[in-house]
């Protein structure tokens, strides 16, 4: 293997190939097989490693193709567009007009039926899988297809692979493998995969079994002890709530927890159990308050909204009278936000040698003849 493996967080189907190569290998030769496969596939395909997830030779032997651990998600790339949440099993040989010797086809059956059952995936269902692309599937990038949990890869490669007489054998082969290693516990889930501290939330468990079976729960925290179960349930159906407010209390200590699911059919007989995990995420930090600087600056508002270019010229500003108790401001002004520069009431600027302006008296524009353009502002200073 040249590259680290690549998982996938599910797995929901597997895929039956043929390697459509030699069936009058032997026994003792097999292995050389598996070797020249590994060579093609990475120097000849330019993968870094085999595409099967598994090899299965015409005397019913197993072999593991891509690494990686035989019971993990690991992606391989022996069906594009569609190796993510898929395991892939190739038959050693060529069936397209010779059927697969009986040990081989024993062999795939047991295979299948153990690689589901560790993932807990029904192999008389179907699922929904979503395509990656890629110019040897019949698939584009995006599409939502709906398969067989057990499939051949002509299902969405553009190629006859399994072979003729092999896909013409693959629904005898999903009824033989839904019967093999009962009971069965199928698509086990839970309705949220994390809850907060302190702010819990119902949880539902379900689950599904191959047979009615008696079926018992239990929580275990991050350290392995068991801190919670429910009482028992029989059928052939699991759903159990676990409420906010227990019992049994729902933790509050942050970590990664696990829910145990147990099945147990009359006879006895005991299916693999489901573990499912969900994490207690800590009371989020609440941000800190913003630091609000103290006003070293002020901008006044007072005046008219858009304001124009004023004519060329030198103005002056002169105070302006206060409102007479009542009345109304002029529309569009604004008070100014900023404190008074002087004292209210206090005098205004006025030029040296000029009279004050009489009590009361209007104020008048008029423009400047000294200067040719503009407005002066001010009072009218005759009495009375």
């Amino acid at each position: 293997m040249n590259c680290t493996p690549l998982l996938a967080g599910f797995l929901s189907m597997g895929f039956v190939h043929h390697t459509a190569g030699s069936n009058s290998y032997t026994q003792s030769q097999a292995d050389d097989v598996v070797r020249g496969i590994y060579a093609y596939h990475t120097n000849g395909r330019g993968w870094c490693d085999i595409g099967y997830n598994f090899l299965v030779d015409r005397f019913g032997d197993v072999f593991e193709g891509r690494s990686g651990g035989v019971t993990n998600n690991v992606i391989g790339a022996a069906q594009m567009g569609f190796n993510t949440g898929a395991f892939s099993v190739s038959v050693m040989g060529t069936f397209d007009y010779v059927r697969p010797p009986e040990p081989a086809v024993r062999a795939l059956e047991r295979l299948l039926a153990w690689r589901l059952d560790v993932a807990h995936v029904n192999p008389s269902a179907r699922t929904v899988m979503t395509s990656g692309g890629g110019d040897t599937t019949r698939y584009p990038a995006g599409a939502k297809v709906k398969l067989r949990t057990i499939s051949g890869h002509r299902d969405t490669g553009i190629t006859d692979c399994p072979g003729i007489i092999l896909y013409a054998m693959l629904p005898g082969i999903r009824t033989r493998v839904a019967t093999t290693g009962l009971p069965k516990l199928y698509n086990p889930r839970l309705s949220t995969s994390a809850i907060v501290s302190g702010q819990p939330v119902d949880i539902r468990i379900r689950a599904k079994g191959s047979t009615s079976m008696t079926w018992s729960v239990s929580v275990l925290d991050p350290s392995g002890n068991e801190i919670a179960s429910f009482p028992d349930q029989t059928g052939d159906a699991l759903e159990v709530v676990w409420p906010a407010i227990g019992p049994p209390s729902q933790p509050d200590v942050p970590g990664v927890y696990q829910v145990v699911i147990r099945g147990s059919a009359p006879n006895g007989a005991l299916a693999r159990p489901a573990t499912l995990a969900f994490t207690v995420e800590p009371i989020p930090t609440p941000s800190p308050s913003p630091t609000v600087s103290p006003i070293t600056h002020c901008l006044s508002l007072a005046g008219r909204p858009g304001p124009r270019a004023p004519s060329p010229g030198r103005w002056r500003q002169r105070r302006q009278p206060p409102n007479p108790a009542g009345s109304r401001r002029s529309p569009g002004r604004r008070p100014s936000t900023c404190p008074p520069a002087r004292p209210p009431g206090g005098p205004a600027r006025r030029r040296p040698g000029r009279p004050a302006p009489a009590p009361g008296a209007p104020e008048t524009r008029t423009r400047d003849p000294r200067r040719g353009r503009g407005l002066r502002r001010h009072r009218d200073r005759r009495p009375g």
